[in-house]
């Protein structure tokens, strides 16, 4: 059975395999955690030109692990993803994958907080859609004053 958690990652490091849409979103959510971020990939989004992080060679990343907090793996060739996981496991590294059943220890999950309240939802995949908008709609909801009937 999983269970949720809410992990520091302010000055962590995180080591992303991968440079499209997905290893893009999961950068600019650890960034703003406070994480380092190291990075390997064949080709990037534009956008990670914009972003404080680390490109390095495979190798590197591989090393990096060892040091590391997270690591997740977003390429779109599965055996790829699973052998980084594998990698990322043998240093005791928490692990996270783009593709379902790759044995990785967490998921990520869409999070509102404020200083009362922080709320979470992952749909393992299922509707990616519901997952962002499903904790902005109870935060909504949870913010509204309560009345005694």
């Amino acid at each position: 059975m999983r269970i949720c958690l809410d992990i520091e990652f302010q000055d962590a490091i995180v080591c992303i395999l991968g440079g499209g849409k997905v290893a893009l979103r999961k950068a600019k959510q650890f960034i703003e955690a406070g994480a380092t971020i190291y990075i390997h990939s064949i080709q990037y989004e534009p956008e990670f030109n914009t972003l404080h992080i680390n490109k390095v060679d495979k190798d590197t990343l591989i090393h990096t692990l060892a040091k590391a907090k997270l690591a997740i793996a977003c390429t779109n060739n599965e055996s790829v993803n699973k052998e980084f996981i594998q990698t990322a496991r043998k240093h005791h590294v928490l692990a996270m994958s783009c593709n379902k059943n790759q044995e990785q220890d967490t998921f990520s999950t869409v999070t509102k907080r404020d200083k009362h309240l922080v709320l979470s939802c992952h749909t393992n995949g299922s509707f990616p859609e519901g997952s962002s908008r499903n904790p902005g709609n109870f935060a909504k909801q949870a913010s509204r004053p309560c009345t005694m009937s």
